[in-house]
Order: structure tokens, then C-alpha cells, then sequence
């Protein structure tokens, strides 16, 4: 039976006409598509949080890679990823680019954890209580460390030199019953490129005793003396290590020193460097270089050094090697390995591989589906600052971690270079450009970056010692902070070389040669430069004559201010002859040979050495140019904010651009008392002669024309 009520719904519905029908099950089929392109966009990471939205936000990171955790639905767990060395060749040496992002687009708190090996050692040193010496067949020492010990390793304090022994060594707990710990166990002194001192017995396996026993066979060399004897223990913590073999290519085998170029990725974190030879007794030094570009020059670095030896005999117990040694994290530049020979021959087949401390990142697994990527490679960011990293220390001990696996390098697509110290202003207070006297322009890309800059010779006889009437200035008038790097760089300057004219000195006889050095004049000025070193080209190869370098004193009176008496030698060769000198700045220098009985000389060149700074900045090139102001006595030296970033300015990759000519400052005016300045004292002297006499007159003639007649 129906009711009234769906009576008339039921009279309702067989009334309605079709495209009313219709137009609803049109309006069902739209909120079904919003709910369901709704639901996409959250399971996607919300509205525009996409793939190609994450590449964008982290646009500075140039490259990428996927992160996969198959078991991240564990709660409260926690995720280790190896990070393999070729990541961190990328990234910023100490990783501070890292970001693990989501796949709903949020950053992934985490820690890197270096994977060292973790050593935790105990020493016990132990009395030396009996010694005993059948002469011409043994020495035994008995050693009692007051109380039972577990060790590992024996470690022997012997004062002598040049001997080779056989140790049998023995434990005991009361002193009475021994066990043998080994048979045949071998320590040594040799003297070959550099001393060896081999000292420490290692045991197959950890032993505890309180007692001691050490039995030398003396029938096959001298007894030696023991000073003191102590005892290790090493628990290690399980660490990890990666390593690649290095493709080698020999550069040169000069002499005594053979060069191999190491064949390896860009900025690989090497720690440790490990050779292998066919020879089976060898003594060598061996370097890693690395060249680098530093300020425009080409620069060889050594990361590390180390002496590795081998000797394999018949006998293991005198058999001993090492073959590795510790180096520091390239830059990026190649890499050259230098093995110092000695008289000996090149090592045969000599193969190198590099090693370096594990690293992983540790994270929370929960949540972002089991997806996340890692971004890498920012030069410009700071190192992301997590809670996390409280609990460092705590979280590497911890045994079980989830497993994730990292993807392959891609590059990201929306990738831009992040200009370097954005937080560094680019301009500085105005200044009145006026009161320079020269200036260089500077040769600009439009990018912004840190910009270095190296100054000429001729540069420094403008400037102040100081310095501190330099400035980089636009054609605003806008100052560019800098730092400026005194001696950053070398340069050269040419010398007339003539005779010295003025009389001699007396009493000076026999035969002597008198130069005049002199600096070029810039501009028809003579150049006052800051020289460090005099370098002498002479035709002889092979000499040796007393000299003097003098320069003229500041009072004529005092005569000249030696700055070298020595010898002047050459055994062979085409070599400069150097001398170094204080670094005062002089335009002009006497140079005395004593020739004895001797044809003088033939000097062909001479050059000065000059340190010369750089100058670096951060600049945003606009449509104004740039250039270098010089030359203003009544300067003050520049004070500005980057300062305080000394170290990590000098320390950027800046970018070397190039100056223009000097040139006069067409901004620059003379004030009338600038030219009383630079005129010569007489000239002030007569003009001051001058108006005395005009004034008198002056005086002279009111005082007749006021006296009556």
C-alpha cells in the first residue's frame, strides 16, 4: 500500500521530462570527474606538485637521482642509502648539497654518516722482571703486566739500529707453565731511501695472560737490547671502504723521479692511496700532486705524501710491507702520482688504487610511498640544518637499518646555476671618482659570479704600499666591494742594464764591473716598484765572481743601502742567477762584479721580480661598466662587509677577467693646493721668496705714500 506522500514522489518522477533526466545524470558524471581528478592530484602530491614542479623548486641542483625503500611501511623505522663516491665527487666536499626530497614534494630530514672504523684500544706497558743471555745463542725476557691481559699485538721498544731478528714468544698466567703464541715471529731496522723500523709482533688471535716470555735466536747476529715492552687490544667497529683501480699512463721518468697521470673522475674523495709492484723488495717516497687553476695560474698542490716498502723473503718471519699512504681530497684537478727512485729502476708494473671512507645517509623510511629523490650538485647552498643531526652519534651505532637503493644519475632538467653568495650586497657606498688619478677598465661577462682580478707591474707604482687607495667602482659612481690578496701572483719587469757612470768609490781597484739597473718609466715617469728578486741572464756557464747589489739612500750623504755582498756562481747550465732582494721599492740599483784576473762577464738580461696582488669581487654586470681606480695619496682604506668572508671568497673558483690599459681618470681634478704638493722644493722656495719681496713692496709703498712730505 502507498503512502500519500510516495504517491506523489512516484507521480512526480513519471511526470518529469527526459532532458531534466538527463541534465542530472550530466551533473552526477561532473562531480564524479572532480572527485576523481581531486583524488589523482592528492595521490600525485597535492595541486602542481608534480615531477616536473619538484625539478623546478630545486632548480639549483643539477643533478638527481631515485631513491627506492621496498620495506618503508615499517613504522619508526629508519632507512641506510651508500651514497657511492661519485656522489660526493658532485657534490660539495663536505655533502652540505645534499636534499631528499619526497614524492609529495617535502623535504626528507636525514644524516650522513661516515662509515670509519671505529677503533676502541686499550695499552697495557709491562715490567721487564728477568733477562737472561746465553752468549752467542739467545736472549729470553720475561715480562709481567702485574695482572692478566687480553691483547692482540706486542709491541717492542729497542734503541738500536741496523739488526734483523727471529722472536719465539710465549704466555703464561703464573710464570711456571708456557704456551707458545708464536714460533717464528720477525722484527727488523733497515736503513733504504728512508729508516724502517719494524718493532710490533701481531698475533693470529687475541690472548689473555699476566706473563710474557721473548726468546731471541742470537747465532745469526748480535744480541740486541729490549727497553721496554706493552701490549694492545682492538675491538674493531665494523666500517666500510670503496675503492677504484686507477688507469695509470707514465708522463715522464726524468732522473730519478717517474710521474704517472692517474686516470679518475673529477673530485673523487680519495683518502688513501695503495700501490702494487712485481718487485718483491723495494723502498720508495711517493707523492700525489694535484693541479689545480687558481686566480688564472696553474698550480701543483701536494694532497700527500708517504714512504712504502717491501721486502719478501724465504724467512716470512723477516718479511714485511707497507704499501699505502694518506692523502688529501682533491679539488677537481688531475692528479699525478711522483715516485722518487733514488738510483734504483722504475717499480715494474706498478699499479695504483685509490680508496676512501664509506658514506650513507640515514633517514626516516615511513611515509612518501617508498619513493624519494636525491638532489646533488649546488655549489652555492648552505648545508640544510635538520634535528636530526642531534642524534647522530646515537642513530650510526644503531645495527639494522631498512635497505634503500639509489637509482641512476640523471641530470635535472629545470636545472639553472645559482649565482654564488647571494646574501653578499654587490654595491657599496657612492664615491667621488674625481680624485683618482688613473684607471683600468675591466672586461666583463654579463653573468653574476665571483670575479678575480690581477694587477700589473706598473700598477703598484701607482698605488700606495697600503694599498688603500684602490677601489672598483661603476660609471655610476657605485663602490664594488673586494678583497684584495697582497701576494697573490709574480711578475716580471724588464731592466735597462748600463754602465755606471759615477766615479768609483776609493780605494776601490782591480777589475770591477759597474751596472746601472734601472726600471722603465710608464708614460715617461719613472716606475718605483716593490722588488723581491733580481734575476741575472749571463752568456758564461760556469763562474764564480764576488758581487755587490746596492741601491741609492733616500740621503745622499749616507751613500749607497747595500742590499746583496755575496758570490755570483754558476757550476753549468743556462739557470738565472738569483738574488733576492728586501722588497723595498726602488726605481734603480748598482750592481759590482769583481772580476779578478778574469774577462768580464757578459750580462745579457736582468729582470726584477715583482709580487703583485688580485682582487676579488662579486658583481652583477648591468648595463654600466666597471672599471679600477688608482692613485689618490689622500685616500682611505676601503672597510666593507665581505671581509668578514675573507677565507671563503679566496677560496671560490672566481672567475679571472682581464683589464683594459691604463689610462688617466677623465673624472679627475686637481685642487691648487695638489699642485703645491707636487711641485719641487725650490720652486716652493722661490715662490714663497717671491711673494715675501711682493708683499714688502707692497708694505713699503703704503708706508711712503701715509709719511707727509
Amino acid at each position: 500500500m502507498k503512502t500519500p506522500s510516495s504517491e506523489n514522489l512516484t507521480q512526480r518522477r513519471q511526470g518529469a521530462k527526459p532532458g531534466r533526466a538527463a541534465f542530472a545524470s550530466l551533473r552526477l558524471c561532473v562531480k564524479l570527474a572532480l572527485c576523481l581528478g581531486a583524488t589523482l592530484l592528492v595521490a600525485t602530491g597535492g595541486f602542481g606538485q608534480t615531477a616536473a614542479n619538484t625539478d623546478e623548486a630545486r632548480s639549483g641542483w643539477k643533478f638527481r637521482r631515485s631513491v627506492t625503500v621496498t620495506t618503508a611501511g615499517q613504522p619508526a623505522a629508519f632507512a641506510a642509502l651508500p651514497l657511492p663516491p661519485e656522489v660526493a665527487a658532485a657534490a660539495q666536499p663536505d655533502l652540505r648539497d645534499l636534499r631528499l626530497i619526497g614524492a609529495d614534494g617535502r623535504e626528507t630530514p636525514f644524516v650522513v654518516d661516515r662509515k670509519t672504523d671505529r677503533k676502541v684500544a686499550r695499552q697495557w706497558d709491562g715490567d721487564l722482571t728477568d733477562t737472561r743471555s746465553d752468549k752467542k745463542l739467545r736472549t729470553v725476557w720475561t715480562v709481567d703486566f702485574r695482572e692478566p691481559r687480553r691483547f692482540d699485538t706486542i709491541e717492542l721498544r729497542i734503541g738500536d739500529t741496523n739488526f734483523a731478528k727471529r722472536f719465539r714468544v710465549e704466555a703464561s698466567d703464573d710464570a711456571t707453565g708456557w704456551r707458545e703464541l708464536a714460533a717464528d715471529a720477525g722484527i727488523f731496522d733497515r736503513q733504504w731511501n728512508f729508516r724502517v723500523h719494524h718493532t710490533v709482533i701481531r698475533l693470529p688471535s687475541p690472548q689473555t695472560a699476566r706473563y710474557v716470555r721473548l726468546t731471541a735466536d742470537d747465532q745469526r747476529s748480535a744480541p740486541i737490547s729490549i727497553r721496554g715492552v706493552a701490549v694492545h687490544i682492538a675491538r674493531d667497529v665494523a666500517g666500510e671502504r670503496w675503492s677504484r683501480r686507477a688507469g695509470i699512463a707514465q708522463e715522464s721518468d726524468a732522473g730519478t723521479t717517474s710521474r704517472y697521470r692517474l686516470d679518475l673522475p673529477p673530485g673523487l674523495p680519495i683518502e688513501k692511496v695503495e700501490i702494487e709492484s712485481d718487485d718483491v723488495a723495494f723502498s720508495r717516497c711517493l707523492a700525489l700532486v694535484e693541479e689545480r687553476e687558481i686566480s688564472g695560474r696553474r698550480t701543483s698542490i701536494t694532497l700527500g705524501s708517504g714512504e712504502v716498502y717491501r721486502l719478501k723473503l724465504e724467512d716470512d718471519g723477516l718479511s714485511g710491507e707497507t704499501l699505502s699512504f694518506s692523502v688529501g681530497t682533491p679539488q677537481g684537478g688531475g692528479l699525478t702520482l711522483e715516485v722518487q727512485n733514488g738510483d734504483s729502476p722504475p717499480l715494474r708494473n706498478l699499479r695504483v688504487t685509490v680508496s676512501g671512507v664509506a658514506s650513507r645517509v640515514l633517514f626516516p623510511a615511513a611515509g612518501a610511498d617508498g619513493q624519494w629523490t636525491l638532489y646533488y650538485g649546488n655549489t652555492a647552498t648552505r648545508a640544510a640544518v635538520y634535528d636530526l643531526e642531534m642524534l647522530k652519534m646515537r642513530l650510526g651505532l644503531n645495527p639494522r637499518f631498512v635497505a634503500a637503493g639509489l637509482g641512476p644519475e640523471t641530470r635535472n632538467p629545470r636545472y639553472q646555476p645559482v649565482p654564488p653568495m647571494q646574501f653578499v650586497a654587490p654595491h657599496g657606498a657612492p664615491l667621488e671618482a674625481r680624485q683618482w688619478k688613473m684607471a683600468r677598465a675591466l672586461m666583463l661577462p654579463k653573468v653574476e659570479d665571483i670575479y678575480t682580478v690581477t694587477l700589473a707591474a706598473a700598477d703598484l707604482a701607482l698605488l700606495r704600499p697600503d694599498f688603500g687607495d684602490l677601489r672598483v667602482v661603476g660609471v655610476s659612481g657605485r663602490q664594488i666591494p673586494f678583497i684584495l690578496e697582497s701576494n697573490a701572483a709574480e711578475a716580471e719587469v724588464a731592466l735597462r742594464i748600463e754602465p755606471d757612470t759615477r766615479p768609483a768609490r776609493r780605494g776601490q781597484r782591480g777589475n770591477v764591473s759597474r751596472y746601472r739597473l734601472t726600471v722603465p718609466d710608464a708614460g715617461g715617469k719613472p716606475m718605483t716598484l716593490p722588488l723581491q728578486q733580481l734575476r741575472l741572464d749571463a752568456a758564461e756557464t760556469f763562474f764564480s765572481r764576488p758581487a755587490t747589489l746596492s741601491a741609492p739612500s733616500h740621503d745622499p750623504r749616507h751613500g749607497d743601502y747595500t742590499l746583496f755582498a755575496g758570490e755570483l756562481s754558476r757550476r753549468a747550465g743556462r739557470d738565472p742567477i738569483q738574488i733576492h732582494v728586501d722588497g723595498g721599492r726602488y726605481d734603480t740599483l748598482f750592481l759590482q762584479i769583481e772580476e779578478g784576473d778574469n774577462a768580464p762577464l757578459t750580462l745579457e738580461k736582468a729582470r726584477a721580480a715583482v709580487s703583485v696582488p688580485r682582487v676579488v669581487f662579486k658583481l652583477k654586470p648591468e648595463e654600466e661598466s666597471y672599471r679600477l681606480l688608482l692613485g689618490n695619496e689622500h685616500a682611505q682604506p676601503p672597510r666593507y662587509d665581505i671581509q668578514t668572508l675573507r677565507r671563503e671568497v679566496l677560496a671560490y673558483s672566481a672567475v679571472p677577467v682581464s683589464l683594459a690599459p691604463l689610462e688617466s681618470n677623465p673624472a679627475y681634478r686637481r685642487f691648487a693646493a695638489d699642485y703645491f704638493k707636487s711641485a719641487p722644493p725650490t720652486v716652493l722656495l722661490w715662490a714663497v721668496l717671491l711673494v715675501a719681496v711682493v708683499g714688502l713692496l707692497v708694505l713699503t709703498v703704503r708706508l711712503l705714500k701715509k709719511t707727509p712730505v
